[in-house]
């Protein structure tokens, strides 16, 4: 996280004979500034990084602007402006480097060419959180596994503790000016604050509590589809035997061909008896015989096709029969 300071902020100290201005283009509006070398500006900030923004005035105005940094009374770090047809606004002048965000620094600023003024618009000073660099520490045996989105961060086999701490780094930063060929090199120490959440976790891993889940759903979509193909057998049993059983009253029990002999009635009966006589037919066999006789047997053949009729001797006159 950055934070913006006018020139016209309290804790910005001017010394010497420096003037006020501004344009809209500036930040709010205000500038600071001096036409001749000796007057200075320091200012005293926590941080992990700061950065100066001037104004550039347009070529043929005078000699480029030019400045002098330090950081802590250290190094100083030269700063020679480009001019340009027109005017520059906000313009960077100086970026320190990464800085201990546990002790307060101090910004030193000096006006370095005479007869062309020096113009500063408003300072950058960077925090800690906006500063902070990842680190990467080395863990005891104990294994963690991260979850996707909406699941718990679980470790096997461990409980964290609840630690704050900060650390401390050191190292070698180069700064170099981007209109000199000078390079000044100064050891500056970086202090990350870290912080580590406490949580009790269970000892199952994340691999397994998803697959465990994965299992369950599996298991409720087998039952679903189970019940659904029995249900569908039941229906078809039922289905099945509906249908045997109208069936079974639609069929009609026939027994073998049961005949009867056929019995010959006359209209008028004979003055005397006469022998009647009829043909029966079994199988490929023809037989004469006497109708009196199928009569009286009174018989009833099974299995056999029989055809009968009745005719009268040729010697008597032929009466009327029924078969």
């Amino acid at each position: 996280m950055t934070t913006a300071l006018d020139d016209r902020d309290p804790s910005i100290i001017y010394q010497g004979g420096w003037l006020q201005g501004g344009t809209p283009f500036n930040f709010d509006g205000t500038t600071t500034w001096i036409n001749h070398t000796g007057p200075t500006v320091s200012m005293t900030f926590t941080g992990t990084r700061i950065a100066v923004f001037g104004t550039v005035p347009p070529a043929g105005s005078g000699p480029a602007p030019g400045s002098m940094y330090s950081i802590d009374g250290g190094p100083k770090t030269a700063f020679q402006a480009t001019q340009k047809a027109g005017a520059q606004y906000q313009n960077l002048f100086f970026q320190s480097g990464i800085l201990d965000v546990a002790v307060a620094h101090t910004l030193g600023i000096e006006h370095s060419i005479n007869h062309t003024p020096f113009i500063l618009d408003f300072f950058d000073i960077t925090t800690a959180a906006a500063a902070a660099l990842p680190v990467t520490s080395e863990q005891p045996s104990t294994t963690s596994n991260l979850s996707v989105p909406g699941e718990k961060i679980t470790t096997s086999g461990a409980i964290v503790a609840s630690t704050a701490s900060s650390m401390v780094i050191s190292t070698e930063s180069s700064e170099v000016a981007s209109t000199t060929s000078s390079v000044v090199t100064s050891t500056t120490s970086i202090a990350l604050a870290i912080t580590v959440s406490t949580t009790e976790l269970p000892t199952q891993s994340t691999e397994s509590h998803l697959g465990t889940r994965n299992a369950q759903v599996g298991e409720i979509i087998g039952g679903v589809m189970g019940g659904v193909f029995a249900l569908g057998m039941c229906i078809t049993a039922i289905i099945l035997r509906k249908r045997k059983q109208s069936r079974g009253q639609r069929k009609v029990t026939v027994d073998r061909f049961q005949i009867e002999p056929p019995v010959c009635t006359a209209n008028s009966p004979p003055s005397t008896p006469t022998s009647k006589h009829g043909y029966i037919r079994v199988g490929q066999r023809e037989s004469l015989t006497t109708v009196a006789e199928v009569v009286d047997t009174n018989t009833s053949l099974t299995g056999y096709s029989i055809s009968g009729h009745c005719r009268d001797r040729p010697s008597t006159p032929p009466p009327e029969y029924e078969c």
